[in-house]
């Protein structure tokens, strides 16, 4: 695949943006069209297709809900249209937000925002002073000491009249921030780096009453300080060999372990003494947060 290396909207083009009366019931719908611009690094040979385009991060999502124009009115994604352009790595995408009658049409009853704290444990491989915890030996002990993580947690529940799409929701839940996201609603105002903030569960109830839809929306979110990245001690029963395929692992009389060894960052024994390594991984996945957010309503 292609590397991005741009998402921004074109300064050269001017939004539109008009409305469609419906004379059966005298309501008015709206549209706003968007270009965008989505650049790609294909100095490897690899071309960008219009579907890479159409799921680039940064691009506005189709369902998704943003804040448009004077005042931030929310509006739906509709569609994400991929152009070709002249350059082979470049595309311009036509992004067409709807807003009908009725929808998000402002707050309704309520807006409780619930802040605690939620616990998780994980092995301690280093204090507060980043030193490995080890023992006089040089090696990690077993069992390790655990650390315990005070994650905060906060569920946003909202009412709003009309017709709230939870389709950014499902496409979110279970996933961290791939970018920066920001908060400021009703006295919470937080700005979260890249995999701070995970999306954990949402939902919406709809009811309708003497024509009137309103939807009961709820939403949690999780963030960690340190970021969701999972260290793992680096060992194992095998080693590399010098053709570097897995075998296994021997000790100093060349009898074969019954336990695991630490590893260097090579795949190879660590010597004695040596500093453990760790590895890192970021194993929950990512996606843009910020266009479920923005769904809150602000007031």
């Amino acid at each position: 695949m292609a590397t991005l290396t741009e998402v921004f909207k074109n300064p050269t083009r001017q939004n539109q943006a008009y409305g469609t009366w419906n004379s059966s019931d005298n309501s008015v719908s709206y549209t706003v069209i968007e270009w965008w611009i989505i650049r790609y690094d294909v100095s490897d040979g690899i071309l960008p297709q219009p579907v890479d385009a159409m799921t680039a991060a940064g691009l506005p999502i189709p369902s998704g809900i943003y804040p448009l124009g004077i005042g931030a009115t929310q509006f739906v994604c509709k569609e994400v249209r991929p152009q070709v352009t002249d350059s082979p790595n470049v595309f311009e995408c036509q992004v067409e937000y709807v807003r009908e009658p009725g929808q998000l049409s402002g707050t309704g009853d309520s807006f409780t925002i619930d802040k605690h704290a939620v616990t998780t444990t994980q092995p301690a491989y280093y204090d507060k002073d980043n030193v490995a915890i080890k023992n006089s030996a040089n090696q990690t002990f077993d069992p390790q000491p655990v650390q315990t993580l005070y994650d905060s947690e906060f569920e946003i529940n909202f009412t709003i009249n009309g017709i709230f799409s939870d389709a950014t929701m499902e496409a979110c839940r279970g996933f961290v921030n791939s970018d920066t996201v920001s908060f400021n609603t009703h006295g919470l105002v937080r700005t979260y780096s890249p995999r701070q903030l995970l999306f954990v569960d949402g939902g919406v109830v709809q009811t309708t009453t003497n024509g009137q839809t309103k939807s009961s929306v709820k939403m949690v979110f999780r963030s960690r300080i340190d970021t969701y990245i999972t260290k793992i001690l680096n060992q194992g029963y095998c080693v590399l060999n010098s053709s570097g395929n897995p075998v296994n692992a021997k000790d100093d009389n060349y009898d074969y372990l019954n336990s695991q060894i630490m590893l260097d960052s090579s795949g190879h024994k660590l010597p004695s003494g040596g500093t453990p390594v760790f590895l890192t991984f970021k194993i929950e996945k990512e996606t843009a947060l910020q266009p479920l957010v923005n769904s809150i309503p602000v007031t």
